[in-house]
């Protein structure tokens, strides 16, 4: 997908539904999970302090990108 930043975090989808984190200034990876087995396609979407990612098949998921544990199922 296309980026978005959170704070110092750049966050992009894949066709695989993985959701990558990566530090903005070294883009040293910082973490990667699994949404769905579906592709993700469009950008996430930042909202305040939360990071909506919504795969091809439906599902949604929520982070907070300084955790990126989901913060929503």
């Amino acid at each position: 997908t296309g980026p978005a930043v959170s704070g110092s975090v750049v966050i992009v989808g894949d066709l695989d539904g993985y959701v990558h984190f990566l530090e903005a200034t070294t883009g040293e990876f910082v973490a990667r999970r699994r949404v769905a087995d579906a592709a993700i396609v469009a950008a996430p979407l930042v909202v305040g302090e939360l990071v909506y990612v919504l795969a091809t098949d439906g599902t949604m998921a929520v982070f907070a990108p300084t955790a990126p544990e989901p913060a929503a199922e």
